[in-house]
């Protein structure tokens, strides 16, 4: 009994922990250095981990129906970067001090519906 909810609440901890570099990663690569295609690639790859550890520990093989809310935790660090990539820049390539960023407002209520 002990040992499933440890197994449980170690994978909702490592969770966590990708998701919050995941959007540090974002802010690195996107809006610090500029480099967008680095940043989906580092999107992807951390979700595709955090989609691996979900199916490993949580769900288990087959998991049929199970895997939507697997997917809807991505969601919200895909809403950021898209989010982030159509943002209106300066001639240097800094974001703009007045965008309005309407799509990041579905982050936090996706990140607390998961």
């Amino acid at each position: 009994c002990y040992d499933a909810y440890a197994r449980v609440c170690m994978c909702l901890g490592v969770r966590e922990m990708i998701q919050s570099l995941t959007y540090y990663m974002i802010g690195i690569c996107l809006v610090d250095a500029q480099a967008p295609f680095v940043a989906y690639a580092l999107v992807v790859s951390f979700q595709a981990l955090a989609l691996s550890l979900y199916i490993l520990d949580i769900h288990g093989l087959p998991c049929y129906g199970n895997l939507d809310l697997s997917i809807l935790g991505a969601a919200p660090t895909i809403i950021a970067l898209i989010q982030l990539s159509i943002a209106d820049r300066s001639d240097l390539g800094l974001l703009m001090d007045d965008n309005p960023y309407r799509l990041s407002c579905a982050c936090f209520p996706l990140e607390v519906c998961w």
